[in-house]
């Protein structure tokens, strides 16, 4: 319901957009991602300072493909994976009104 709301508002106020991407933390964790809101690489809470390798108070996660970001801004190199085959061969209700392969086959 909420994309159809979104795609509507989006249509209507912004017709040259083509993707509107937003990342929900549970069905990040539904997709297999261990954590979403703390990120691999970095100190304080939510490892949300950046990841310096000078700085000895920050930690690294032993495996970063169960995150959704290496760090405090950068997601990580799975999830980057994961929305990029999602906006190239992705369906309904993620992609729509229809998916980059078929966008790029237009003539």
């Amino acid at each position: 319901m909420h994309h159809q709301i979104l795609h509507s508002y989006v249509s209507s106020n912004m017709p040259s957009s083509i993707v509107v991407f937003m990342i929900h933390s549970h069905f990040c964790q539904f997709i297999g991602f261990a954590q979403s809101r703390t990120a691999c690489c970095g100190s304080g809470p939510y490892r949300g300072v950046p990841c310096l390798v000078m700085m000895k108070s920050r930690k690294i996660c032993a495996n970063a493909s169960k995150y959704v970001f290496w760090d405090f801004a950068h997601p990580s190199s799975a999830f980057n994976n994961l929305v990029a085959n999602m906006i190239w061969e992705g369906s309904f209700p993620n992609v729509y009104p229809f998916n980059l392969k078929e966008f790029a086959s237009i003539p």
